[in-house]
């Protein structure tokens, strides 16, 4: 069963202002639908503070829609969401601050970014999710997450739903993404160490030898390919182009140009790190791309009659 958002909250704040609360801490209500890092689609209420940057957002069975309710069931269900609201705002708890709420371009705009996909191998479920053309064989999609804890990174994607809720456009959205990945610490590492704590100096690049890139927290570090002067940075301090190898969304391998492993050979490498190290949550894809400096653009090489043309 198809749920309409906007109807539901507007169903739910018409009960709401038949309560009797004070106006300036009277939450707006807003209904989203949120896809989990497991990609399960779950509908979540979110009570904003009118005036702050803080809100409560409460996760809904979608049995609960399975039938329309009567403004008394509304309401008992009102009340109990109310309860911890009412408790957040008297003692603001930051695990729920801001991050929570998706109706507050200001409160939420340094934490959206971009994440890479293959669209041969993960199909979008909602084609209104907002992505991005990288290359052939590769794009970018638009979300917004933050860390609940030091190890569980939650986000959703952005569509153009939340787009007209915050009054912005693509190209609006795309150029405060890059803000904020332009803001990461990017590292090159040794991809021969699963620890990744060798960190590699930019200073000096030599050639014979393969690098992952990422950044400083590691995850969602594959997107930095997104940024044109990174890319010619480093093809300037290893003096040529390279390839790039989506070992996860994670990170990405680098092989200069003049270690000449051959495409055969570089598909087999990642190939075996998808398999072998890369979960199914984090994997990429198996295409393999080519950086060109002249052009300061990424292209895919995948198919193996490219070898010759890349490596004469």
């Amino acid at each position: 069963m198809k749920i309409n958002l906007e109807q539901l909250s507007s169903q739910f704040q018409q009960r709401l202002d038949q309560f009797k609360i004070d106006p300036s801490i009277k939450p707006v209500l807003s209904f989203h639908e949120e896809i989990s890092e497991n990609d399960i689609l779950t509908t979540k209420l979110y009570l904003q503070h009118p005036t702050q940057e803080i809100g409560l957002a409460v996760t809904i069975d979608k049995i609960y829609f399975s039938e329309p309710k009567s403004e008394q069931e509304i309401d008992r269900f009102l009340k109990k969401v109310l309860e911890p609201y009412f408790q957040l705002i008297q003692d603001p708890d930051p695990v729920l601050d801001f991050p929570n709420s998706l109706t507050s371009y200001s409160a939420i705009k340094n934490k959206i970014f971009l994440r890479l996909r293959d669209p041969d191998y993960n199909q979008e479920a909602d084609p209104s999710w907002i992505q991005f053309p990288v290359c052939q064989g590769l794009h970018a999609n638009a979300r917004v997450g933050f860390w609940k804890s030091e190890k569980e990174f939650c986000s959703t994607p952005i569509d153009q739903r939340l787009l007209d809720t915050w009054n912005i456009d693509k190209e609006q959205l795309y150029e405060q993404a890059m803000i904020n990945l332009k803001q990461e610490h990017v590292l090159l590492l040794d991809p021969r160490d699963p620890t990744y704590t060798n960190k590699i100096s930019f200073s000096s690049l030599p050639t014979n030898t393969i690098y992952a890139l990422s950044t400083i927290n590691y995850y969602n570090g594959a997107s930095v390919i997104l940024v044109p002067s990174l890319l010619a940075s480093i093809a300037q301090k290893l003096n040529e182009n390279f390839y790039l190898l989506p070992s996860s969304i994670n990170d990405i391998m680098l092989v200069p140009r003049s270690f000449k492993p051959g495409i055969k050979r570089m598909r087999q490498t990642l190939l075996a790190a998808n398999k072998e190290i890369t979960s199914e949550r984090d994997f990429l894809s198996n295409k393999i791309f080519y950086y060109d400096s002249l052009t300061n653009q990424i292209e895919c090489v995948h198919k193996e009659s490219d070898e010759d043309h890349y490596l004469a």
